[in-house]
């Protein structure tokens, strides 16, 4: 009977065990799962963001190209301006231009003694009213126009 009663209890020990092992299984297969499915999304979003890596260098590629030509053509725009403005300079004026020209300074030396007289006579009024001492508060200028 003792041989009955050690074999059914390594059998129990054994069963035990392997009840044991079976749930540490079950549990290693769950945990491995969970594993899987985050390496899953894990790989998912960096393929996505890998790409939209991707995308953005593209873009940013495109922008500056853009640019780049964008400035090349401004630049050879300034550039021929630049040419037609100096060989503009070296032309002699226009006969017309240089005609307003000098009518302008005529007229400014023949008008420059009624200015100063003009000029002599404010000042002279300015400092009487000063010394009499009854000068009216005089407005103050508007500099700005208000828009509307």
């Amino acid at each position: 009977m003792k041989v009955m009663t050690l074999n059914s209890s390594a059998e129990n020990v054994y069963h035990d065990r392997l009840n044991e092992w079976t749930k540490r299984e079950i549990q290693l297969s769950r945990l491995h799962e969970e594993l899987v499915a985050k390496r899953e999304t894990l790989v998912h979003y960096s393929m996505t963001y890998v790409e939209s890596q991707l995308a953005r260098r593209q873009n940013v590629k495109t922008h500056v190209n853009t640019a780049t030509i964008r400035n090349t053509t401004l630049l050879e725009d300034l550039e021929s301006t630049e040419d037609r403005l100096y060989q503009e300079a070296c032309n002699p004026p226009s006969p017309r231009l240089t005609t307003l020209q000098n009518n302008y300074w005529s007229m400014v030396k023949s008008l420059k003694p009624l200015w100063e007289q003009s000029l002599q006579k404010k000042t002279s009024l300015s400092s009487s009213k000063k010394t009499t001492g009854k000068q009216k508060p005089s407005k103050p200028k508007r500099v700005w126009k208000r828009s509307k």
